[in-house]
């Protein structure tokens, strides 16, 4: 997880919604590597990131 990436998610956070209040955000992250040579293949490893964080408390960013 980069600086930015969390900041984005507590800018988010932190930034009241008239009316509706605070939002929070889940972040998954992927970059092109070995194991993710297609793009095909980046958004799915995003998607089980974005997944993970879902499941591990939300409000999250998983790279």
């Amino acid at each position: 997880m980069s600086f930015s990436d969390s900041r984005i998610r507590q800018t988010i956070a932190t930034t009241q919604i008239t009316p509706s209040g605070a939002l929070t955000i889940s972040i998954g992250v992927a970059c092109r590597s070995a194991e993710t040579p297609s793009p095909e293949s980046i958004l799915k490893r995003a998607d089980e990131h974005l997944y993970h964080a879902k499941q591990t408390g939300r409000n999250r960013v998983v790279a």
